[in-house]
């Protein structure tokens, strides 16, 4: 569209245009670039004339031509704020006192953010209703496809002494396993497994899920009171597997009296034995043989207790090193001259059993390190460690490596069931083959500890609609018949399934985990894991009752749409709850000391938003 202007002025050249009107006197205007904007500006001050014609005019205006950043969805400035909290892990104070954040989202937003810490929260909480009404509204549409959710709880005292549950949902969609971090609720007072239970429902009904029809199972820990809400409710309880590896391995390592120093004190008492002088050969003959050849109780006592057990002794001479520069810097020279850089002796944790096997990992790396320092003349301490103390800890670390990918393992956020099976059978099966002083204490104690979590029942279930096949019995735990299978599958399709009419395909996914190792022992976990995930596809077949399902998966080996559905809702239930562990570990970062006095609500949404954030 021509600029009115041009009825006022003629062009001279590219840079100039002359005014026509006479009071003017042929006076001439800039119009560098081409731009009008200078005669515009002269008709209206000079000559009082306005663009009159634009108002009335018919011509269409010339489109605008888009840009990319017209195709980018950027974000509202409560979500700015609220990634800044978030992610960026600054708090109400600091984003309310920052000119130069103020400055920067009045340019982004032309709008200026509160300059008090209260302002910012209110801004952050309606961000929180915001997306929680849209994870409202996800659940529902998933709800819709009939799918059954399992879920994650565990409880957690902060650093202010209150205490709150996390719970998880974990869910198929789309032939993918998800989960959603619902946020936290806080426990005032005292709270048996009832008052859990009631609050539990009550939490999962703000997010319109309904526990006693839509939750097929929970995985905590085994805490009497969870496992009592476990009896309590409709659906499984499933106990933690990661705390059954904690508990039955501090059980061996960290108890007095354990099996653990028994064994200990054997080895102790057969290395003895062994370097008893020639000479006892030639002793009396007249002596008795009780005293020749038998050390009595007394004795193994004292010999016992002239020894520290393997990682105590490690441990006083990691800190025997830590505690003193002069000694430590002794060390370090050693270690700088055989690589190149100092390494630090690292100390364990008497509650976290794997910080013993990253200790005994540098302390083995820097053995010869450690004995040279200890023969120091400024040291002079050898007898703290010998190559006795060495051979016990290589074997003690050789049964502690697979149970720490084990437990990484299982800690992965696409575990199930089928792939817990897999990597408890690796860990079993691996400390069975080897033989040393500790592999068969291990055994034992991890067998017990998870056969108590164990529910064997379920496991068949998935294992014989994983392929219908897997019924040999079994190496580790107890076996059960077809019938027995078949009959409790009948059960939970009564139980969970009797009202849903399935009209559709469900796509099924193949569960693959990956891990970065870097040993064999990694390789054959893999394997392990890849015998129990890999599943059958289904065919649209629609039985008409529970008992007829499972003939004819009997026949066919392939799952009906009401088998599949069976199957995918209880590939969600979690071997362990290590996703609340992490979800509190976020939460209490979040509650330095300056904020230990920040309210639930706000709590429970920067855990909530948090979570949101990672996944999207």
């Amino acid at each position: 569209m021509k600029s009115f202007v041009w009825k006022y002025f003629t062009k001279i050249n590219k840079t100039s245009a002359e005014c026509k009107l006479e009071s003017c006197n042929h006076k001439r205007i800039s119009i560098n670039g081409g731009s009008t904007k200078g005669l515009i500006w002269h008709l209206k001050l000079i000559h009082e004339i306005i663009n009159d014609e634009a108002e009335n005019s018919t011509e269409p205006c010339a489109k605008k031509q888009k840009i990319i950043e017209d195709f980018i969805k950027f974000p509202s400035i409560n979500e700015t704020i609220s990634r800044l909290i978030c992610v960026d892990n600054l708090n109400f104070h600091q984003i309310a006192n920052s000119e130069y954040l103020r400055k920067s989202l009045l340019k982004d937003f032309g709008e200026n953010i509160p300059k008090n810490s209260s302002g910012i929260q209110k801004r952050f909480i309606l961000f929180y209703d915001i997306v929680k009404q849209n994870v409202i509204t996800k659940i529902s549409q998933i709800k819709q496809n009939g799918v059954k959710f399992s879920g994650t709880i565990d409880e957690w005292t902060s650093g202010a002494n209150r205490r709150y549950v996390n719970i998880n949902i974990h869910f198929v969609n789309q032939s993918q396993t998800n989960h959603i971090n619902l946020g936290l609720f806080r426990m005032e007072g005292s709270w048996p497994a009832q008052k859990l239970n009631e609050n539990f429902e009550r939490f999962l009904n703000t997010f319109s899920i309904d526990a006693k029809n839509d939750i097929i199972g929970v995985t905590g820990d085994g805490a009497s009171v969870m496992v009592k809400f476990g009896d309590l409710s409709n659906f499984f309880y499933q106990k933690c597997y990661n705390h059954a590896i904690h508990l039955s391995v501090c059980d061996i390592i960290f108890k007095e009296n354990s099996e653990f120093n028994q064994v200990f004190r054997k080895a102790i008492i057969e290395d003895s034995n062994e370097n008893i002088d020639d000479e006892s050969e030639f002793e009396d003959e007249s002596k008795n043989e009780n005293e020749e050849d038998d050390l009595n109780d007394d004795s193994d006592a004292d010999l016992f207790n002239s020894h520290m057990n393997i990682i105590t002794k490690m441990r006083a001479v990691v800190k025997m090193f830590r505690r003193s520069p002069l000694k430590n810097d002794i060390l370090q020279r050693i270690v700088k001259r055989q690589y190149n850089k100092e390494l630090m002796l690292i100390l364990d944790c008497s509650t976290r059993w794997n910080s013993v096997f990253e200790s005994g990992k540098r302390f083995l790396k820097i053995i010869d390190c450690i004995i040279l320092a200890l023969n120091h003349k400024d040291i002079k301490k050898p007898e703290m460690w010998n190559d006795f103390d060495t051979n016990l800890l290589e074997q003690l670390l050789k049964v502690l490596e697979p149970i720490k990918l084990a437990s990484e393992a299982l800690s992965s956020n696409s575990n199930n069931l089928l792939i817990a099976e897999g990597t408890i059978n690796f860990l079993l099966d691996e400390l069975q083959l080897q033989e040393n002083a500790f592999s068969s204490l291990f055994y034992n104690s991890l067998l017990r500890r998870i056969s108590e979590r164990r529910n064997d029942l379920l496991v068949h279930l998935l294992l014989y609609l994983k392929d219908g096949n897997q019924l040999a019995s079994d190496k580790h735990f107890k076996s059960f018949s077809k019938s027995s299978i078949q009959k409790y599958g009948i059960e939970l399709l009564q139980k969970y399934f009797k009202n849903i009419s399935l009209d559709h395909n469900l796509d099924v996914s193949h569960d693959q985990i990956t891990y970065n190792l870097e040993i064999s022992l990694a390789e054959k976990l893999k394997q392990s894991v890849a015998e129990y995930s890999m599943v059958q596809s289904s065919n649209d077949i629609t039985p008409n009752n529970f008992k007829k399902e499972f003939q004819l998966y009997e026949r066919t080996k392939i799952r009906s749409p009401l088998l599949e559905q069976l199957y995918q809702s209880l590939m969600t239930i979690q071997p362990t709850s290590t996703q609340c562990e992490r979800n509190f570990s976020v939460s209490n970062n979040v509650l330095s000391r300056n904020r230990r006095k920040m309210n639930d609500k706000t709590l429970s949404s920067i855990c909530f938003l948090k979570s949101f954030f990672n996944e999207n």
